[in-house]
């Protein structure tokens, strides 16, 4: 799985939920997880990182798994970035600022 940096993560990076742009007009929840990681992939949903550079989306199970392994669905999805409760949100950019798209099982 390729990896891609998260360029608009702020420093201190709390909960990462993401919401699929096409849910509302497929009627239904997206299947699937998605995680937080490092360049190298080797810290899975660390949750806190140093400066916002240091911040990638990882769809889940380790190397030797299917690209497909995560089971997100294919589509344009938009996250939103909170403090470590999740009580305060501290993405405030437009949410076209914070799109990612999957395509066949790959971010």
């Amino acid at each position: 799985m390729r990896l891609r940096p998260l360029r608009f993560m702020l420093p201190t990076l709390g909960a990462l939920l993401m919401l699929p742009t096409h849910a509302a007009v497929a009627g239904g929840a997206p299947t699937g997880a998605i995680f937080t990681t490092d360049v190298n992939g080797s810290q899975v949903n660390a949750n806190l990182y140093d400066a916002k550079t240091d911040v990638y989306l990882d769809g889940g199970p380790g190397i030797a798994a299917p690209q497909t392994a995560a089971g997100l669905d294919d589509g344009t999805y938009v996250f939103m970035v909170t403090d470590p409760s999740a009580k305060k949100l501290l993405s405030q950019d437009a949410a076209r600022c914070r799109e990612f798209t999957v395509a066949n099982g790959i971010i």
